[in-house]
């Protein structure tokens, strides 16, 4: 259980802290329910964790981006607040957790409903790349499961417009991601189309190619 004192800015708009769902380098993701008892997640962003070259480089960029999209099989972002010590994004809570998570715990999928998944996360990026934003973070960590059969795509901390400041199409030469589902011109540290990135990265998901493959 984290302190609430430690996040009184939660407290401040009616939400309170349940548990810890996740944490990584310099954030964590935590269940928290609101006055009427809805629960969402929130990831909390520690400034002094994650830098400020990191948080103007990369963390502004999700706030704004997440606040540009919506479709059914993305996790919504409901709320952003700030603090002197922390960002805090509100968002879909999936109550199932991640497509990984799950795998590791009950298997793989019948092939019908692998088929129903695969369609909802390409569904997911075709509308990130016709409005011409990259992920280039997809994996099965980043894939959420809704209790209805339907799968959501989170995580934009790497996610990208794929245009210059005058519309012109920009490649991107920054290694992020995973270097399970990262495409050959990462490994060879070269420019690469952000959104054939999340081409490959799909393609991995699915099994088309094997690691050696990426030699």
């Amino acid at each position: 259980m984290t302190s609430r004192a430690k996040h009184k800015v939660l407290g401040k708009v009616g939400y309170n802290i349940v548990k810890i769902l996740g944490k990584g380098a310099y954030s964590k993701v935590c269940l928290i329910v609101n006055e009427t008892g809805k629960k969402y997640a929130c990831k909390i962003i520690k400034k002094k964790l994650a830098g400020l070259d990191f948080i103007e480089k990369f963390v502004y960029r999700e706030v704004e981006i997440n606040n540009m999209i919506k479709h059914s099989n993305i996790v919504k972002v409901h709320t952003i607040l700030e603090s002197k010590d922390a960002i805090y994004m509100i968002m879909d809570y999936c109550r199932h957790g991640d497509l990984l998570e799950y795998i590791k715990n009950f298997g793989c999928f019948p092939e019908e409903n692998a088929k129903n998944y695969f369609k909802q996360i390409v569904e997911a990026v075709c509308y990130l790349h016709d409005h011409d934003i990259a992920h280039r973070d997809l994996k099965c960590e980043n894939i959420f499961l809704m209790w209805n059969n339907q799968v959501k795509l989170g995580d934009f901390g790497f996610s990208r417009s794929c245009s210059d400041g005058f519309g012109q199409k920009a490649l991107s030469d920054t290694f992020c991601g995973s270097l399970a589902y990262a495409p050959p011109e990462i490994l060879k540290g070269i420019s690469y189309d952000p959104k054939m990135y999340d081409v490959w990265s799909l393609d991995e998901e699915v099994g088309e190619h094997n690691h050696s493959s990426l030699a």
